[in-house]
């Protein structure tokens, strides 16, 4: 796994390049002319930036990825300009997001849970997909 996110760049590209099952989702999504998709989750928004490389028919991404850091990379790190970008977390019933590393492995793993802040965590807000109100997607991506 990646531990640091211009790794994760590397490591996602890679994945959906060369792995037959990546390769055959894309080649899917091509046939299925999608337009539009919100990817929760977004970590650097490498997957992003392969959608829009391979697939002519993407015209808008909604990004969600409430960790700071790699909010704040994936900014920096997106090639195309049709984004919504949102530093939230989605989630139901919360009162207080909050995000916990969750092991050194790979870079930007977390866990977002409904806490008080401690030490070791970061406070985040936690929005339901109806509050963002996004319009209807062709595709949705969860990690």
């Amino acid at each position: 796994m990646p531990v640091t996110r211009e790794e994760h760049i590397t490591y996602t590209r890679n994945e959906l390049n060369n792995y037959p099952y990546y390769i055959s989702v894309i080649e899917q999504l091509k046939n299925d002319n999608i337009k539009s998709y919100v990817d929760i989750g977004a970590n650097v928004g490498e997957y992003c930036n392969v959608l829009f490389d391979k697939i002519p028919s993407l015209i808008d991404a909604y990004l969600i990825e409430p960790e700071t850091e790699n909010f704040d990379f994936m900014q920096s790190n997106l090639n195309n300009k049709n984004l919504s970008l949102f530093n939230v977390a989605i989630g139901y019933h919360f009162k207080n997001g909050v995000i916990i590393p969750h092991g050194s492995v790979n870079v930007g793993g977390f866990m977002v849970i409904d806490s008080e802040r401690t030490q070791n965590s970061e406070q985040i807000v936690v929005k339901t997909l109806e509050e963002l109100n996004l319009p209807l997607v062709d595709l949705v991506k969860i990690d």
